[in-house]
């Protein structure tokens, strides 16, 4: 997947660089390339800086999250087949040929892909979500490596809404097929690598506005979801498909991006943005912020009591 991650966006880059050359008659060379790919300014800025640091916590976390979700698919499914099981659900005997195997992983990634939406909807307008994803949404550089710029709760969260959703699923297919668990989370990351290579899912945090035309109302192209990281407040809750764009229609989440439109990245804020500055801030600042919420919430601050008043020597009242 690594390779497939980079050599995506480099032949994106390729493409989008040739584009730009017929239209802006920029010199051909391959410094001119190199620095079309890795503008000095995105790349030597802080944020680029602390998504490289994430990157490689992620390495740890990212893995842990999903061994977290992988449990809780495992758990569901199975007491989602005893129960279908003792309700009178009769096995098929057999897991059937390849067609079923590739029913199920579409029938698997539709759900997983669907869950990814309602998650992340859900950190959109859940104040005490939105602090942690609002890590992600503080990068003011999109590179590869921004996908990874993640709370590990925002990680985790994700894991659990897929793996309860997929747990009803996966406990049928077991309790119909038989086949085991392990079996069909193969099956679905093998739909979920075809659909990220099909998606284009490398260039998606970039500086390449690729989109599919007409495609965009069915697959959420790299544009789309650059759209979804803009600071521009019309776009802002839009696009929050991870594959599939079907459920932003679905929900009238879906924003077409303007062709050509230039993009600004961030949360919004300038002042958010540069408090979630470092790797260290990025895992601090929602818990703090979070508990500043609650703490107004539940411990407002006292009012002052107006000073008496007492009349003067003519009857008119004035404060103590």
């Amino acid at each position: 997947m690594l390779l497939a991650t980079w050599g995506t966006f480099f032949v994106a880059a390729i493409v989008a660089f040739w584009l730009e050359l017929r239209v802006e008659a920029h010199e051909l060379s391959i410094k001119s390339f190199v620095k079309f790919c890795f503008p000095a300014d995105g790349w030597k800025g802080q944020s680029a800086r602390t998504d490289i640091v994430l990157y490689f916590v992620g390495k740890i976390t990212a893995p842990l999250a999903g061994i977290a979700g992988f449990m809780v698919t495992g758990v569901m499914s199975v007491y989602i087949s005893r129960y279908l099981l003792f309700a009178g659900l009769s096995p098929r005997g057999s897991k059937g040929g390849v067609g079923i195997a590739i029913l199920l992983g579409f029938v698997f990634f539709l759900i997983n892909d669907l869950s990814n939406y309602l998650s992340h909807l859900a950190e959109h307008q859940i104040p005490f979500l939105w602090e942690f994803h609002k890590v992600h949404h503080t990068a003011t550089f999109l590179s590869p490596l921004t996908t990874a710029r993640e709370h590990p709760l925002v990680m985790a969260f994700d894991g659990l809404v897929s793996g309860i959703l997929l747990g009803f699923a996966v406990g049928a297919a077991h309790a119909y097929y038989g086949y085991s668990v392990p079996e069909m989370m193969g099956l679905l990351a093998t739909a979920n690598m075809f659909g990220t290579l099909l998606v284009l899912d490398a260039i998606r945090h970039s500086q390449f506005p690729v989109s599919f035309g007409k495609l965009d109302h069915v697959l959420i192209s790299p544009h789309m979801h650059q759209l979804h990281h803009s600071v521009k407040e019309s776009h802002w809750n839009k696009n929050m498909g991870n594959k599939l764009s079907i459920w932003d229609e679905l929900f009238r989440t879906t924003f077409i991006p303007v062709r050509g439109e230039k993009l600004e990245f961030g949360s919004g804020s300038a002042e958010e943005d540069y408090e979630y500055r470092s790797v260290l801030r990025c895992y601090w600042v929602p818990f703090v912020r979070n508990f500043r919420s609650w703490k107004a919430a539940h411990w407002p601050a006292p009012q002052l009591e107006s000073p008496p008043c007492i009349p003067d020597q003519e009857g008119r009242s004035k404060v103590a």
